[in-house]
């Protein structure tokens, strides 16, 4: 007997992460002007305005996903069949990103002048149509007088996914399941190293590819370990109930109060993506061993099918917030909590609906191709 392979625990992660990335960008967006003191207050600011957090998440559970999916292929049929990886990979993601920057580099232009918008931005179109968008965040957010859009620069993620996905299989076409750990291994050095040398260029560290394999390899790493010593693992996970729950708390407060200290250390962002890695990978391990997890006991619950849509949701937030924000402009010229708290409302509502109906009759089809080339393990 064959089956898919599913974890309902990281579709209800993949729905915290991008529930971080809404809040940052779409509420604290909205409530700064009003209340700028929430970004002071280390305990609000780490819920309210820490999108990266979730973009990390994301980061770690496609490493995780993607290297427990291919040493599963590897040890069940004793090879990687890279064209079906890449045509999967292709399916689930290259709809709906050109859609979002067709949009961005053909529709919304021309929307700007039919509503006679003004303002410019510096985006070239080819990082994007290749994938390296983030080299182009780069290049924008370090100069002093171009602005950025921010519908095209929340693709800079995606586009580090891509050339993860090009790159990852091929170390498993080099080395066995058992010795590809210490190539992941060593690329996690090497990123380590790139952030150290870069540690007080936050830009460079932030959106470059180098230093967020540091998160991706990291859940390489543990995709390897959860498969090969997942009895081990499990019983350091899980070895005593209280104490595991008493750790989560403890990585969960220095995340919090410890950001500013660490940030301006000698190891700076180093040390704390290093900790933020480890608080992701444990949380993912708690999810994936207990038998006894929200996820696995509501497989069917709003929160964990809402999975599915995050890519949506992560994709279309921006394009909501403009669409919102410049329709309510034209009829209400105040800013006030009421008004902010409405347009927040209507942001949240738009996107919610654009990446239902897009998964449903946009992504689907493509979804429904992607099954064939689907990966099936033994029971």
């Amino acid at each position: 007997m064959k089956k898919r392979i599913f974890f309902p625990d990281l579709d209800l992660l993949r729905t915290i992460a991008c529930m971080f990335v809404l809040v940052a960008h779409i509420a604290w967006d909205g409530l700064e002007k009003l209340y700028p003191e929430i970004a002071e207050n280390r305990f609000l600011a780490f819920f309210f305005v820490n999108g990266g957090l979730g973009v990390q998440i994301f980061f770690m559970l496609s490493g995780f996903l993607i290297t427990y999916l291919l040493l599963q292929e590897k040890t069940s049929m004793g090879f990687i069949n890279i064209k079906n990886f890449y045509i999967r990979r292709i399916l689930r993601i290259w709809p709906l990103y050109f859609l979002v920057v067709g949009f961005v580099f053909i529709v919304y232009p021309a929307l700007k002048h039919f509503a006679n918008l003004t303002g410019s931005s510096a985006e070239n179109p080819l990082f994007y149509i290749f994938f390296i968008g983030n080299f182009d965040v780069i290049r924008i957010l370090g100069s002093p007088n171009a602005s950025l859009n921010s519908m095209s620069a929340i693709t800079w993620s995606v586009a580090i996914e891509e050339q993860f996905y090009l790159f990852w299989p091929l170390l498993f076409m080099l080395f066995s399941s058992k010795k590809v750990v210490g190539a992941m291994s060593i690329i996690l050095l090497l990123s380590s190293t790139f952030i150290l040398f870069n540690n007080l260029n936050g830009l460079q560290v932030y959106y470059h590819t180098f230093s967020n394999f540091l998160f991706l390899s990291t859940g390489g790493v543990l995709a390897w370990l959860y498969t090969y010593h997942n009895t081990l693992l499990q019983k350091l996970i899980t070895g005593g109930n209280k104490a595991r729950y008493f750790i989560l708390a403890a990585l969960l407060l220095v995340l919090i109060y410890a950001k500013d200290h660490m940030l301006f250390t000698r190891l700076g962002f180093l040390s704390y993506w290093i900790l933020t890695a480890v608080s992701i990978g444990w949380f993912i391990l708690q999810l994936l061993f207990d038998p006894n997890s929200y996820a696995k006991s509501n497989e069917h619950s709003r929160w964990v099918i809402a999975g599915k849509y995050t890519y949506g949701l992560y994709m279309y937030h921006r394009i909501a917030q403009w669409s919102v924000n410049t329709a309510v402009d034209k009829f209400i010229h105040t800013e006030g909590l009421a008004v902010v708290l409405f347009k927040i409302a209507l942001c949240f509502s738009a996107a919610i609906m654009m990446s239902v109906l897009s998964y449903k009759y946009f992504e689907k089809p493509a979804l429904e191709l992607k099954k064939r080339f689907a990966l099936f393990v033994k029971n």
